[in-house]
């Protein structure tokens, strides 16, 4: 564990105002708070090594329950074992008591009843708590599901199902209704299953078991590991594929609105990928969980990685951020991260509570904005927001119904009643947790949502329970100063920042700023937020770290209507320098959201406060990126022959030098591409084309990141017939016909098609092609003549570059790349 320079300031309360969502600070900050950065947090690098028991420090198919203030991991298991971790910070792990199968192990063979004649592997148990029981499901061997019980996330559990089949990576849902659901894989999709309360009987539609698979949750081939989170109403299902052991396995995620049916296919709309790296030493990032965080409100996805030694999987542990539909995760990578934010106070039981008048209560008290969780057995007061014996809230649960009080005044009167659909046990443990932020309320119970947005005005205040209550056990309590997302704007960020993460104590925002619900459309973020920057000197102040000090392009994504103006970035409390957001509306493919370089700004290492601020234009932007510059991105100038050193590029599919260039295969995709990435430039091919099959092209592959490079041929990935498509970038495509596109690539993903041209040559001939970028513009010559030019709307801005041919005989005679940052 190091110590690394971090800022972490105790929230203040901060007037709001302005637009339809929400608003930041109208109150200005002086300059000098710009530049103040202090404390310290712990951090931990990914690939986490994780203690050894039965002979594996490995983490495959990580999946992590959290449960009565602690974290229970669960990975693949072997030799009829799975094994059981706990943490209470998601980053050190300790195998869990022995419950008398061994240290670390939660089932094991015979003494768990398990199945006989379907396999040794337990393959991705995962594991839920419902109504004092703990369920978990595994499919063994990829042999069906059973389903497992116990009365301790840590075992013995016992086998409680025969084989339900279903394919395998079951995982449960319990939705904000109550109702249960199952999710699994299900080919080239993932399946949605309804069970009743014993979570093994499936519900029917007619005399079949319910089923329907949710189509657009797909990696174009074989998809699993899914699991669904409720947030703010809204639903976000992560999935994983194409094949363990690829470079590019890796996790989308897709998105349905509130209230939406999460048994149906139309509900849940594919959204973008949230991790994926393909290098050497940290590659195929797959079958995650999400998993509250210990401050009680921000999450974070667990999920397993490979290295460049082969099949070992370890366990990794990224914070994620959230901006009405879209969600990111940060630093997936395995640079250095911040430990996870504990909350401000926790007990373990009532013992740790101090006596004051008739309550027992925390020894300080919370901020007005807060997170707070209590887990009981029994019914009576919840006490949370105490200020004195006449200023309280509570909430209270009898089985049936769950209700929010308040006391002023020292009068004590109901704010809500919630019936619940179902009725539950009150001689078993229960988790009731509350995020409060402004005026609103959220409650879940186990880990159900089951209120949101709650209108109420609270104070901040001890948690706690009246001195004399009917409580048959007290265990684990606690609160953080921080709710409803409001940690994700005090916590640092690099890489990917969404316009939502501003720091609501550094920003200043004028009535008319603020964020803005986007408008559907095509390219249009929908369900997602934009921040306008409506008023000058209008301020959204943002917390970076990075580990290196370097000049940083700042590449965001801005609605059409912001191209051409200006705006301001500011460094700390550096004068403001003022950039102008590139591009042409006349010329944009769709009149939705583009990604635009704005330019550079020079970072330290450490901690930085980045500001967008007006400087006469109203803008606004959904997100922006920070992308080390590389100046060392390299001019090249090759003509191919035999004796031609190839070891600056990298090659797939083996094409093949001889004098008369580099060959390529029409029965295979082969490439050339710099191990540089590249910002603006001019990359110039000339290549004879000898034949291409019907499907065949040959072309360019630019802005490419995450190229995967599947050495193995036993990789699914690599037999698939999008193999041509496993980079994330544009390809400026040449058919044998003289047809020609420009379109976005992102693995099966592959629209838009941006727009195409129309070229003649003869077979065997010698052409030239050519591809200019600048900002986000496209332009593509051919034989030195112009035959397209574009803004593209939402594709990558930087990355590597190469030439392609995917079922074409061509030679590669000349590749030019003349850097124009």
């Amino acid at each position: 564990m190091k110590n690394k320079k971090i800022l972490l300031l105790i929230p203040a309360l901060l007037a709001v105002s302005g637009c339809s969502i929400t608003s930041g600070t109208n109150t200005k900050v002086d300059d000098k708070e710009l530049a103040k950065f202090d404390e310290l947090r712990d951090t931990y690098t990914n690939s986490i090594t994780i203690p050894n028991v039965i002979g594996s420090n490995l983490a495959a198919d990580p999946f992590v329950l959290r449960y009565n203030g602690k974290y229970y991991m669960y990975p693949t298991g072997q030799a009829q074992k799975i094994r059981c971790y706990v943490s209470e910070d998601l980053v050190n792990w300790e195998p869990s008591d022995d419950k008398g199968l061994g240290n670390g192990i939660c089932l094991s063979g015979k003494a768990s009843s398990y199945p006989s004649g379907v396999g040794d592997y337990p393959y991705a148990p995962e594991v839920i708590y419902y109504n004092g029981y703990f369920y978990m499901i595994t499919s063994i061997s990829g042999n069906g599901h059973f389903v497992f019980r116990s009365e301790d996330p840590a075992g013995p559990f016992e086998r409680i199902s025969e084989n339900l089949k279903k394919s395998i990576d079951g995982s449960f849902f319990i939705n904000s209704d109550e109702e249960i659901y199952l999710y699994g894989a299900g080919g080239n999709s993932i399946s949605a299953y309804k069970l009743e309360d014993d979570f093994v009987t499936f519900k029917k539609d007619g005399n079949d078991d319910y089923v329907q698979s949710l189509l657009d949750c797909s990696m174009g081939a074989w998809s699993e590991g899914p699991y669904v989170l409720q947030k703010d109403s809204s639903y976000y299902l992560t999935y994983t594929g194409s094949h363990y052991l690829s470079r590019d396995y890796r996790v989308d995620y897709a998105y349905a609105k509130a209230d939406s049916d999460v048994a149906i296919s139309s509900s849940f709309k594919r959204k973008d990928t949230v991790l994926l790296k393909t290098e050497d030493k940290y590659n195929g990032l797959g079958h995650s969980c999400t998993v509250l965080g210990p401050d009680l409100d921000s999450y974070y996805i667990a999920y397993h990685n490979l290295t460049n030694k082969g099949s070992n999987r370890y366990l990794n542990v990224s914070r994620l951020y959230f901006n009405g539909s879209d969600m990111i995760a940060s630093n997936v990578d395995t640079d250095e991260h911040f430990v996870p934010r504990l909350s401000e106070f926790s007990a373990y039981d009532d013992s740790e509570l101090t006596k004051e008048g008739n309550f027992i209560l925390s020894n300080i008290g919370s901020d007005k904005t807060f997170s707070c969780e209590f887990n009981v057995t029994g019914t009576d007061e919840m006490i949370f927001s105490y200020v004195n014996e006449k200023e309280y809230a509570s909430i209270s649960f009898d089985g049936t119904s769950i209700y929010v009080n308040k006391c002023s005044n020292g009068k004590k009167s109901l704010v809500k009643e919630y019936a619940l659909k179902k009725e539950y046990s009150t001689d078993v443990n229960h988790t009731f947790r509350l995020n409060y932020k402004g005026t609103f309320l959220d409650l879940y119970f186990d880990n159900i949502a089951i209120i949101d947005d709650l209108k109420i005005s609270l104070n901040g205040g001890k948690i706690g329970f009246k001195e004399q209550n009917t409580f048959d056990n007290i265990e684990y309590l606690a609160f953080s100063n921080v709710g409803q997302g409001s940690g994700d704007k005090e916590e640092y960020k690099s890489g990917t920042i969404l316009a939502n993460a501003y720091d609501d104590r550094l920003s200043y925002l004028t009535n008319g700023s603020g964020l803005v619900s986007i408008e559907d459309g095509t390219f249009k973020n929908e369900e997602g937020n934009n921040l306008v920057l409506a008023s000058s000197g209008d301020r959204a102040t943002y917390r970076i770290y990075e580990d290196e000090p370097n000049e940083y392009y700042i590449n965001m994504r801005v609605p059409y209507s912001s191209l051409g103006k200006k705006i301001g970035v500011r460094i700390n409390d550096k004068e403001v320098k003022t950039f102008t957001i590139k591009g042409d509306q006349s010329l944009v493919y769709k009149r939705g959201d583009v990604n635009v370089t704005l330019g550079k700004v020079e970072l330290s290492d450490g901690p930085t406060n980045l500001s967008f601020v007006n400087v006469g234009d109203e803008v606004s932007f959904s997100r922006f990126d920070l992308v080390g510059y590389n100046d060392y991105a390299s001019d090249y100038d090759i003509t191919f022959n035999s004796s031609t050193d190839l070891n600056e590029f990298t090659l797939r599919n083996s094409p093949s030098l001889s004098s008369k260039g580099l060959q390529t295969f029409i029965d295979k995709f082969n490439s050339i591409s710099t191990k540089e990435a590249y910002n603006d430039y001019e990359i110039s091919a000339k290549i004879q084309v000898n034949n291409c099959d019907s499907s065949g092209y040959f072309g360019f592959m630019l802005n490419a990141n995450n190229y995967s490079i599947n050495k193995d041929p036993s990789d699914a990935a690599y037999r698939s017939g999008n193999f041509d498509t496993n980079y994330q970038g544009i390809a400026v495509k040449v058919e044998g016909s003289g047809d020609g596109s420009v379109c976005n690539v992102d693995y099966a993903n592959q629209t838009p098609t941006y727009g195409g041209f129309n070229v003649t040559f003869d077979s065997g001939s010698e052409i030239t092609l050519t591809v200019s970028k600048e900002n986000n513009r496209i332009t593509v010559s051919f034989n030195d003549n112009e035959v397209y030019s574009k803004d593209m709307n939402v594709s990558s801005l930087n990355g590597i570059l190469g030439y392609i041919s995917y079922k074409c005989d061509t030679y590669l005679k000349q590749l030019s790349i003349t850097n124009l940052d």
